[in-house]
């Protein structure tokens, strides 16, 4: 019908016009009004056809349609003889005849195999078929010219294959023949034209039907050799007629990456460029040379993302301009020169590129909306407008969108290890993505009363709104994430606030970005955008869809050939989004928004932001707290070091006046004496005092303590286990002393919460100074202690090069904790031996013949030299390995009970009637409040689990006797014991069937032997502990809170947990499953690991300490497969820190007490370590003697070489033996 309606504007002058119609098409035409220029032939029966043919032969008639008479044809009312005639008299007198494709197909059918005798109109029976004879200009005609239109069709290849496109199967069954030569076999297509048919030969097993254009063909699948061919056709070849050669030319462009390099396409290239007309296609008018083509695909490759393949490949850019300067140049200097400056402008330019017409210009660019005065850092966000905050979000999303390659998007190059190599941009357009997103949701949850929360949720609403109206979808969606999360769910009180019409345009905003029909809407408006409308992607389908693609489709077919059928999908999907990167969006930068944007404060965690959520939600409309928070002090400088703001003030210590006893001593005087038992903090108030240790039977200084210094603080810290002091403080001067009772300080904390937490915190930053800095004194063998006090300012000369931090061990300065003089317990428990790095020397004979060791000396530094050159990794080899992948190390996940396992497992869980012992399994337990990672161990009687995260110790004893149901769902075992409680074991691994049989058949047996439940598991008695009323440990209360904020994280072999010099944000780890590996990388390009932790290891709590801002001094890497680390974060115990006003003190006197411990542990290995040097000592003179360092530091935020035995759980020191031994 639209075919008649552009005719009848088009002649209009024409007085009669025959059509052949069927009823449902009169009806049709007849809707279209009063046609007067119409005069309808209902059939072709009796001379109607002939009729027609003479008015064409008169020129009477200007254009003759036959629309769709196959219900004339069946009825066998249709002369093709007739028909035939016609088309022959529009051929002869030039008179434009259009077919629909049916009609066509229809004719040639009753042509072909038409009833001998020629009508068979008027006779129903059936007749004997023959071919009836066409002669040469009838077939031309019927094949080759119809269905033609006047319309101004051209010769350009679009206009020919719009008219292949239209053409009858029978047409272009005809044109293949024709056209067909041995160079582009194009009669071997002939079997796409039917359904039934498969391809007969290689060739035409390449090619499929295309999809969505009819009588067109795709390049399915081909060996790179015939690829290259078909990339490189020339203007005249036949196949560019029924093959988008564009399409399939910009496909090969951004997928060759995957199959072939760069510099060998080029090369190959030039090869065809070389290449003459194809053999056997010499004397044919038409270019079959592929000459033109190549200087074709090479313009567009340039211009393709700007040059980005030239400007990332040297190689690549030489092998051009040779091509250029030796072939192209020859041949058309012309060219050659476009080419070159092309080629030298791309080289230039880096995205994301300059826009056309100068921003600044009156009328450009919509004007910022922007406060009269803008101070980032003294206004909060909200008090910006949405409008505003969009534009600044969509700069920086089109700056790092422009960056992307297409290439990035290849073989999921942003999911792989290595994915900041070989994908750099994508991912830091991912990261900055999923970075935005918290940022919505930190800024969100930052909120504290309800009418800010709620304030909150509207202006990020609106935000969206304007991200949507600037078509920045991938901004849209960091909005909807952020809102639609369980987190920002949480905020019911808030959200309940929101007015109706937000929320309305809330849901509007989700409508238009929805999940229906995998992102339906978003995908449709996306085809209807012009390539020069500005536009971020919704990056996320795109790589979704790559991803879907990749893990179904091989990159090649069975017959080894490239599968194009998966490469021009990708292709399709990278340019569905590509093709907006030369647009731009014509907005202002305002900096400070957009740096305020890049540094603001990001979240991570759904587990930790959604526990921050729960506190907001439950105390937004609590007055009382929401007060007491806003008169609590603030630090302004988040940044600054935590000893510098923690320091207690003289007010401060006021608070403890009651109970301080001021006491003075003369010079020379023991304040404080070996081996005594101390229950005092002491405070020197005025003077100097020494500390002073014993070595050989002599007393030996080691530092002084000056105005303001405090010790004895470990006696609070390790109060009740019977330790002794291992030093002794003397006066140096006349001094003046506050000492403090411990239980009055802890009674004061308890009474005092603002006051615990300040002193507590003090305590911890302390002895984290004290740890990061703390260095073992060189070991020298020699007798003389006077001598070795002489040598020990040039051995610590020595061990500065090495040594980070040093620190003067000569005077401990005001605000400086020494605490290795407080207290130790009597006998030392079972130390974890640590890697010895040696001496840090050259691995010659030049450092023993310059020291003088004698043979056993050589032998042991020899040794020493060996194994740190085995921990050494060049940086080469370094970079080898983890592009290959490091071997994965990973731990037995289950054993049979040996008998040196018993031991432990009774002091565990101390059970009397254990029966036999089965197998142990590493896994995580999740009962109804927590899950935790720990060991399984099976009995024939009991499921026994035991598990320690921070402070809290989970211990979980079932008999099988008391299972009433036992599942194996999902990687997980479901345990139900009687009375409801389930318990589920998962994370299993490769051992998780081997932990179900043994369960299940453990089970099965007590079924068969009919055991009794068991009330209560039979357990040895042991001495109950009395509660200390004056303990400032956490509660189980506060682990709980504590916890449900900590998040568990799981690393893959070799992947980094805390990089070396990056800055740190405030967390504490602990290893729950597998191993990490301390190692520092140094400045001559080695890689030197430190040491091993295991499972309760804890780590990071320095970096706390100190605050934002700090670097880490070592990396912390996974040392294998599904390590699982608890990470506690800063941020979650700040807002806990608020609501929980005792919280503060509890939390920062556990983590002393775990910096105390360690502390002591460093002094009592080096003390033992000089022992041993004593011991082995021998008679040699003093001059032939070295300093030996036995240990090199230990960096400030990996300084658990151990499992570390949590304050509240003094059962663990076995395993952390076991583990690191």
């Amino acid at each position: 019908m639209k075919v008649l309606q552009y005719i009848g504007q088009r002649f209009k002058d024409i007085s009669q016009f025959r059509v052949v119609v069927t009823m449902t098409e009169r009806r049709e035409l007849d809707a279209l009004g009063s046609v007067e220029w119409l005069t309808y032939v209902s059939s072709l029966k009796e001379g109607g056809a002939s009729e027609i043919a003479k008015r064409c032969s008169k020129n009477q008639v200007k254009a003759v349609f036959v629309l769709n008479p196959g219900c004339l044809v069946h009825n066998k009312q249709f002369p093709a003889e007739k028909m035939v005639d016609l088309m022959d008299s529009c051929w002869a007198s030039n008179t434009p005849m259009c077919l629909n494709m049916e009609t066509i197909d229809m004719v040639l059918d009753r042509l072909l195999v038409a009833t001998e005798g020629g009508d068979a109109d008027e006779d129903n029976n059936a007749s004997t078929k023959a071919e009836v004879e066409v002669n040469p200009s009838q077939q031309k005609a019927i094949l080759t010219r119809f269905p033609t239109f006047d319309l101004p069709l051209g010769d350009s290849e679009k206009a020919k294959r719009a008219q292949v496109g239209s053409w009858a199967s029978q047409q272009v069954a005809f044109w293949l023949e024709s056209n067909s030569n041995s160079f582009f076999p194009l009669v071997d297509l002939k079997y796409l034209l039917d359904p039934e048919k498969k391809a007969s030969t290689q060739w035409g097993k390449y090619w499929a039907k295309h999809k969505e254009v009819p009588h067109f063909v795709q390049l399915a699948q081909a060996p790179l050799d015939e690829s290259i061919k078909l990339l490189t056709a020339g203007p005249g070849a036949d196949i560019r007629r029924i093959w988008d050669i564009e399409s399939f030319q910009r496909d090969f462009l951004i997928t060759h990456h995957v199959f072939m390099t760069s510099v060998d396409l080029m090369k190959r290239l030039r090869i065809q460029f070389n290449s003459g007309q194809p053999k056997g296609l010499e004397g044919i008018e038409e270019d079959y040379r592929p000459r033109k083509t190549v200087l074709s695909i090479i313009s567009d490759w340039i211009l393709m993302e700007y040059g980005s393949d030239f400007q990332e490949n040297l190689d690549l850019t030489e092998e051009l301009e040779d091509f250029i300067k030796k072939e192209i140049r020859k041949d058309n200097s012309i060219v050659a020169n476009e080419l070159k400056q092309l080629l030298q402008t791309a080289l230039r330019l880096e995205p994301p590129y300059p826009l056309p017409v100068d921003i600044n210009k009156p009328g450009v660019a919509p004007k910022p909306i922007l406060p009269k005065k803008l101070k980032m850092d003294e206004m909060p966000l909200f008090a910006l407008a949405p409008v505003e905050v969009a534009r600044q979000m969509t700069l920086l999303d089109e700056a790092l969108f422009h960056r992307v390659r297409a290439r990035e998007f290849l073989g999921g190059a942003w999911t792989k290890k290595d994915a900041k190599v070989r994908a750099p941009n994508l991912t830091k357009f991912i990261e900055h993505t999923n970075r935005i997103s918290n940022w919505v949701i930190t800024e969100t949850i930052s909120q504290k009363t309800k009418a800010d929360l709620e304030e909150a949720l509207t202006f990020w609403i609106k935000v969206g709104q304007a991200l949507l109206e600037l078509r920045n979808y991938n901004g849209v969606m960091n909005i909807l994430t952020s809102l639609h999360s369980a987190t920002i769910g949480r905020l019911r009180q808030a959200w309940a606030e929101v007015k109706k019409q937000d929320k309305e345009a809330f849901e509007a905003l989700t409508e238009s970005l929805s999940l229906l029909g995998h992102y339906k809407n978003y995908r449709e408006e996306l085809k209807t955008l012009d390539p020069s409308t500005p536009v971020v992607p919704l990056i996320a389908v795109t790589c979704s869809d790559l991803n879907g693609l990749g893990e179904v489709l091989p990159n090649l077919t069975e017959e080894g050939w490239i599968n194009w059928d998966k490469h021009s999908k990708f292709a399709e999907h990278i340019w569905s989004v590509k093709r907006f990167m030369r647009a731009r969006y014509y907005l202002k930068v305002v900096p400070e928004i957009q740096v305020y944007i890049q540094k603001a404060q990001s979240f991570e965690g759904e587990k930790t932001m959604a526990a921050i959520a729960k506190h907001r939600d439950k105390f937004c409309m609590n007055e009382e707290v929401l007060r007491r928070i806003e008169q609590s002090p603030k630090t302004k400088d988040n940044k600054k070091k935590s000893a510098d703001v923690q320091e207690l003030t003289e007010k401060d210590w006021t608070v403890l006046t009651n109970g301080a006893q001021n006491v003075k001593y003369k010079e020379g005087e023991t304040i404080l004496d070996f081996g005594a038992v101390n229950n005092f903090i002491f405070r020197v108030r005025k003077g100097n005092c020494e500390v002073q240790i014993s070595v050989g039977g002599e007393r030996v200084q080691v530092c002084t303590l000056t105005s303001g210094s405090l010790f004895g603080e470990t006696s609070l810290l390790q109060r009740g286990q019977d330790v002794v002091t291992t030093a002794s403080v003397v006066a140096e001067t006349d001094v003046e002393i506050t000492k403090y009772p411990v239980d009055f300080v802890l009674s004061v904390c308890q009474a005092n919460p603002q006051f615990s937490a300040k002193f507590n915190k003090m305590i911890s930053v302390r002895l984290a100074e004290r740890l990061k800095n703390f260095k073992p004194r060189p070991v020298l063998k020699q007798r003389s202690l006077s001598l070795a006090t002489a040598k020990a300012s040039e051995a610590d000369h020595m061990s500065s090069s090495s040594l980070n931090s040093p620190t003067s061990a000569a005077v401990m300065n005001r605000g400086t904790s020494f605490t290795n003089i407080s207290i130790l317990p009597p006998a030392a428990s079972k130390r974890v031996a640590p890697i010895k790095i040696g001496d840090l020397i050259d691995g010659d004979d030049s450092a023993a013949k310059k020291f003088g060791l004698d043979s056993r000396q050589q032998q042991q530094q020899q040794q020493q030299q060996q194994q740190q050159q085995q921990l050494k990794t060049s940086g080469s080899a370094k970079k080898r390995e983890r592009e290959k992948g490091a071997p994965k190390m990973r731990r037995a996940p289950s054993k049979r009970f040996d008998k040196e396992d018993e031991p432990e497992f009774n002091k565990l869980f101390k059970l009397s009637n254990v029966g036999t012992f089965l197998k142990t399994f590493d896994c995580a337990v999740k009962t109804k409040s927590v899950t935790a990672h720990g060991s399984l161990y099976i009995t024939s009687n009991y499921l026994c689990f035991t598990a320690s995260t921070f402070g809290v110790k989970l211990k979980e004893i079932i008999p099988l006797a008391n299972i009433t149901k036992l599942e194996n769902v999902r990687e997980r075992i479901r345990v139900e014991v009687t009375g409801g409680k389930v318990v589920e074991m998962k994370e299993l691994g490769k051992s998780h069937a081997e932990a179900w049989t043994t369960i299940f058949c453990a089970h099965q047996d007590k079924i068969r032997e009919g055991a009794e439940r068991v009330d209560q598991p039979i357990i040895e008695e042991e001495e109950e502990k009395k509660p200390d009323s004056l303990s400032l440990s956490p509660t189980d209360d506060d682990w709980q809170i504590i916890l449900e904020g900590t998040r568990a994280v799981r690393y893959a072999a070799n992947q980094p947990v805390v990089r070396q010099e990056q800055e740190q944000h405030q967390r504490i780890f602990q290893i729950a499953k597998g191993k990490c590996r301390i190692e520092k990388y140094l400045e001559d390009g080695t890689t030197l690991i430190i040491a091993s932790i295991g499972p309760g290891a804890i780590f990071g709590e320095i970096s706390f300490l100190e605050g934002h801002g700090g670097k880490a001094s070592a990396s912390v890497v996974a040392d294998e497969e599904d390590t699982t680390i608890h990470i506690i974060e800063g941020f979650f115990l700040d807002v806990v820190f608020e609501y929980y006003p005792g919280l503060p003190g509890r939390f920062y006197h556990y983590l002393a007490q775990i910096l105390s411990r360690r502390l002591k542990e460093r002094e009592q290995k080096e003390s033992d370590s000089k022992k041993e040097d004593e011991e082995d000592s021998d008679s040699e003179d003093l001059s032939s003697t070295t300093p030996r360092f036995e240990d090199i530091e230990e960096e400030a935020d990996t300084t658990s070489t151990g499992k570390d035995k949590d304050p509240a759980s003094e059962d663990t020191e076995a395993n952390n033996n076991n583990n690191n031994n």
